[in-house]
């Protein structure tokens, strides 16, 4: 008589990111060329470590500029890495927290105000105009990291419009957002830049989910 065990499955821990390791959660510039070719020409990468402190823009309807309150949440490390150039651009921010429950804690927030905030008025101060943020499609996936993305649309006194894709991704005790956005254009006096010009939203994602699976492995 032979008795079959079956073999337990032991989720693995996840990852702590210690301060000093928080720009390498943050693909590369080399990476976001080669990832997402529609960046290219005159690039520019700028680095900040330091969090901007967001003034206070009135939102319609509140408490959904999730940048700003990501922003507010107390996080014990920060950086920032903007890949810019004429044919688009990659925007990450990671943020670091104590320890893997609260960064869960954080991206709770976070996944409930993209389910509650398809569309959100945003009065920048510092832009001087109001600036229409939409976003569609959401896809909220449990794989080797949480992660949502989402289509996104943004919109400047109704005419300058920039189309892209917005994400997040808890990685251990931090949670990196991500955004790329195509050109933007004048909707009444230029053709539409589509957001497909970077690619499709989940082939996007998935550079940004590469990087981070080869960051907690190596």
């Amino acid at each position: 008589m032979t008795a079959e065990l079956g073999a337990s499955v032991v989720a693995p821990a996840p990852p702590h990111v210690d301060p000093s390791a928080i720009r390498s959660l943050l693909l590369p510039e080399a990476g976001v060329l080669s990832g997402i070719p529609a960046i290219q020409g005159n690039v520019v990468t700028i680095l900040r470590d330091e969090p901007r402190v967001p003034p206070a823009n009135t939102q319609s309807p509140e408490d959904c500029d999730i940048a700003a309150i990501l922003a507010g949440l107390g996080t014990s490390g920060y950086a920032l890495q903007d890949t810019i150039s004429p044919g688009g651009r990659l925007q990450q921010e990671a943020h670091l927290f104590a320890d893997a429950a609260a960064a869960e804690s954080a991206y709770a927030i976070v996944q409930d105000r993209a389910a509650s905030c398809p569309a959100v008025t945003i009065d920048y101060v510092e832009a001087g105009d109001p600036i229409s943020v939409e976003v569609s499609g959401t896809a909220d996936t449990t794989g080797t990291f949480p992660s949502l993305a989402q289509d996104a649309r943004l919109s400047a006194d109704a005419y300058w419009v920039t189309e892209g894709y917005n994400g997040y991704v808890l990685v251990g005790n931090a949670i990196v957002h991500w955004s790329a956005d195509a050109a933007n254009y004048h909707a009444e006096q230029m053709p539409r830049v589509d957001r497909a010009v970077l690619g499709t939203r989940s082939a996007v994602e998935a550079v940004v989910l590469a990087h981070l699976q080869q960051f907690v492995t190596s």
